[in-house]
């Protein structure tokens, strides 16, 4: 067997590892080589590590405390460049923290204040938004 085919052998056998473990693992957390959306939400809202603190009723109970009696101001929101501001007294914010190929999951944070700016409440819903799928081979 010359070096070459086993090389190549060597590189087909890692990368079929590396699909089944992709493919066993589900929804991974999106990536990038800054702070991305998880990390941002979960320091700005004391949220622990643990892939539970970043469900739907867990965020929406930490932003809840986090933000009461607050004035809310766009720039200051976790992920500033996923949200806006729709109305004088309603953000929204949505974060994708998860993906699979051609979905992405993440949660929709929505805010209402005051007419003062003053945080009322917050409601966190799960999000999905599908892309296309992949082209075939």
């Amino acid at each position: 067997m010359s070096a070459r085919s086993l090389w190549l052998g060597v590189n087909l056998t890692g990368l079929a590892t590396t699909a089944i473990a992709a493919a066993a693992v589900g929804w991974s957390p999106i990536a990038c080589g800054c702070v991305g959306p998880a990390d941002a939400l979960r320091k700005e809202l004391s949220l622990p590590e643990a892939s539970t603190a970043l469900s739907p009723a867990a965020v929406e109970r930490a932003a809840n405390r986090r933000y009461a009696g607050r004035k809310i101001e766009l720039l200051k929101l976790p992920g500033v460049d996923s949200c806006a501001q729709l109305t004088p007294t309603l953000f929204r914010c949505t974060y994708w923290l998860w993906q699979r190929p051609s979905w992405e999951k993440g949660l929709e944070m929505t805010i209402n204040t005051q007419p003062s700016g003053v945080f009322r409440s917050a409601t966190v819903i799960e999000a999905v938004r599908r892309g296309s799928p992949p082209s075939p081979p």
